[in-house]
């Protein structure tokens, strides 16, 4: 009867505790205070990297490892809420970075048109010359698969593969316009849309995230028009191998962009994941942790 009392003493302190989180810092901030707790209970050090351009926040687990693999998030999340299931996974086998990126973290580049692809492409080089990783792996998921491939065209020697999760790049034009339609919605839209079964977080908690995405929707026409030459990768010049994983239920950027995709990089295979839209790491975190291990395993297999 004691045993019992105590757990539920505690159980309703953890309760009262994440309930006054919430209220007292708002809901966004409780969460990545409760994610990043479970990072730090993984073994996943959350630090930062001081470099020429940047002060760069990022997640850094499994250092006792010799095979790196960065990972690189989407628009509308970060690092934190991105990688939360796989970074625990991939951190048993390699040495995982995964930074918080510029063009989704919302910053003032954003806001006062100053950003570009070339932006976050140099964060990610950069800190890897902080940290002075010669040779990596490169994952990146939708707008982040975009600056992956710009990084591995760039540094052909120092990415060993690539892996593209749902990537944006030749069709963020077409994107941008169905956004920029949605006016102050899109935010709305975009998470309304991005996960092929229903994302479990109310809209209070997700309001936040809804306005930041229609901030950044208003500043992409700009961005699109001073950048335009930067956005499409050379893609004839990403001569690693690539893996390209896509939702076959993806409404955000439909697979049918994965075929040409595919068909112009030099060295790609695709996996369509059935049941499952463009938030790949919720819709079916399972089949992309098997994949992402099986091409990894393969890679460094390989070059061993």
């Amino acid at each position: 009867m004691r045993m019992r009392r105590t757990m539920f003493i505690s159980f309703f302190s953890v309760l009262l505790l994440s309930t006054l989180a919430i209220f007292y810092i708002g809901p966004e901030n409780a969460l990545q205070k409760i994610l990043r707790t479970y990072f730090q209970v993984q073994g996943i050090e959350r630090a930062y990297a001081n470099t020429p351009n940047y002060r760069i926040a990022y997640y850094e687990g499994g250092k006792e490892h010799k095979e790196t693999v960065i990972l690189l998030h989407g628009l509308g999340g970060n690092a934190t809420t991105s990688w939360f299931r796989l970074l625990p996974v991939l951190t048993k086998k390699y040495h995982v970075i995964a930074p918080d990126l510029i063009f989704a973290n919302f910053a003032d580049y954003i806001q006062n048109s100053t950003y570009s692809i070339t932006t976050d492409t140099r964060l990610v080089e950069q800190l890897m010359q902080a940290k002075q990783v010669d040779s990596y792996h490169i994952a990146g998921l939708s707008v982040g698969g975009l600056i992956a491939m710009h990084v591995a065209q760039n540094n052909p020697d120092a990415v060993k593969s690539v892996a593209l999760i749902t990537p944006a790049g030749h069709n963020l034009q077409e994107l941008t316009e169905r956004l920029t339609s949605k006016g102050d919605k899109a935010g709305e839209w975009f998470y309304k849309n991005l996960f092929q079964h229903p994302f479990p977080v109310p809209d209070f908690i997700l309001s936040g995230q809804f306005e930041r995405i229609n901030t950044i929707v208003k500043a992409i026409p700009t961005m699109l028009g001073a950048n335009q030459h930067e956005l499409t990768p050379r893609y004839t010049d990403i001569v690693q191998p690539t893996l390209v994983l896509w939702g076959k239920d993806d409404k955000i950027l439909p697979i049918k962009y994965a075929t040409s995709l595919v068909e112009a990089l030099p060295s790609a295979t695709l996996q369509a994941l059935s049941d499952c839209g463009h938030g790949v790491v919720w819709d079916q975190p399972k089949l992309l942790e098997k994949a992402l291990l099986s091409f990894l395993h393969d890679q460094t297999t390989a070059t061993k």
